[in-house]
């Protein structure tokens, strides 16, 4: 049976990961799940439309189900990542997924911009 983990990675595959991870205790690609918070509130301001959320993924849900993302991938950034990094992450996901029956009835736009800052600050809060 293959084992997982860095050892089965291509060297170009780690120095890529590598790359993802300077400077931050975060895979920097997991900023995607609040940047298309971001997304939202453009198109809504613009548009007048109404929102209409969706739950944020937890830090490794996102890293198991980005596109082409394999198990020894997953396996090397969960190991780079910080674990209170990780919590961090994973507690602004769970505060928006709470908050989000809220922010569909009432199309509240402050709370949804509030939860997207706080989703960005995590990765300025957690840097190497």
């Amino acid at each position: 049976m293959e084992s997982f983990g860095q050892d089965s990675l291509p060297a170009w595959k780690k120095e890529m990961i590598d790359r993802s991870l300077k400077g931050c205790k975060l895979d920097t690609d997991a900023r995607n799940v609040f940047a298309s918070l971001d997304c939202i509130l453009f198109n809504v301001r613009r548009s007048g439309k109404s929102i209409h959320l969706q739950p944020l993924p937890h830090y490794e849900v996102y890293l198991r189900t980005r596109a082409g993302s394999t198990e020894e991938e997953y396996q090397y950034v969960m190991n780079l990542s910080d674990v209170s990094a990780v919590t961090a992450f994973n507690q602004i996901v769970d505060a928006f997924n709470a908050d989000l029956d809220h922010m569909n009835e009432t199309q509240d736009l402050l709370a949804l911009e509030q939860h997207m800052i706080k989703g960005f600050q995590v990765f300025e809060d957690h840097q190497r």
